[in-house]
């Protein structure tokens, strides 16, 4: 798969998602060719409302009880 950046430095990341039991590991390689390893692990209180948003220079993601605001200086995660 590849992720586009949006926000932060530009390029595209090339990676490899799998299952593993309830998490989702993601591998590849970033635009510098570093590479990076990433395991998604699924928060209690994610069920509920979800959506994402995107405006100038920032991007919005809700999953149940959990928020997060990237721009290009930060990021900032919320518990409702």
């Amino acid at each position: 798969m590849r992720f586009h950046h949006l926000t932060g430095e530009p390029g595209d990341d090339t990676g490899t998602l799998r299952r593993d039991g309830e998490n989702l590991v993601e591998w590849g390689t970033n635009p510098d060719g570093s590479t990076f390893l990433e395991i998604w692990t699924p928060l209690p209180g994610a069920d509920g409302a979800t959506g994402s948003w995107s405006g100038p220079d920032h991007h919005v993601v809700r999953v149940g009880r959990h928020v997060v605001h990237v721009d290009s200086r930060a990021g900032t995660y919320w518990r409702l």
